[in-house]
């Protein structure tokens, strides 16, 4: 435990941000599906869909070609 108690406020996180954070998103209007927290997350989720996108264009051609051909 003391391990724990020795690293408290080292973290990159804030916890007491992220739950006040957490309970905006419930008391808002329209929430999010997903609520990402953190610096780190929010950059690493907005790098995949470019990827995504990257290997789907990569790939277009051979994916379209397995639709069956039209009379």
């Amino acid at each position: 435990m003391t391990t724990y108690l020795a690293s408290d406020g080292s973290q990159p996180g804030d916890s007491a941000k992220a739950a006040r954070t957490i309970l905006t998103a419930l008391d808002a209007p329209n929430p999010p599906l997903r609520l990402v927290l953190g610096g780190d997350a929010v950059d690493s989720i907005l790098e995949r869909p470019h990827a995504v996108e990257t290997e789907v264009r990569q790939w277009e051609p051979a994916s379209r070609d397995t639709a069956h051909k039209s009379d």
